[in-house]
């Protein structure tokens, strides 16, 4: 899958363009240099001005999104920057609803 396929994607099916994305995100999760299986992350896209929330997994089977230095791409395209990123963890979600606030995590 390449950029260029889901932008076909949302004119042949009149779905918005970061929506295709984010199907395609969790469809596919992401390539990532970590040992984790699932990840959070906040993410501003470059084609939205909204900043988003997502859980996906990660390295669980070869995907055509990646996240190198805190930046999402789809082959060599930049799709935004990932501003938070944290496990996916029962630890992690007591945080949040406990603080209801999103924290930071190294991964």
């Amino acid at each position: 899958m390449k950029y260029e396929d889901l932008i076909k994607l949302s004119h042949d099916y009149d779905v918005p363009l970061v929506d295709v994305i984010f199907i395609s995100i969790n469809r596919y999760g992401v390539e990532m240099d970590t040992t984790e299986k699932r990840i959070r992350l906040k993410i501003k896209l470059d084609i939205a001005k909204e900043e988003y929330y997502l859980a996906i997994p990660v390295n669980t089977y070869p995907s055509p999104f990646k996240i190198i230095d805190n930046k999402m791409y789809i082959g060599s395209v930049k799709l935004g920057d990932i501003t938070k990123l944290e496990k996916d963890t029962i630890n992690n979600i007591l945080k949040i609803v406990e603080n209801k606030t999103i924290g930071k995590y190294d991964i």
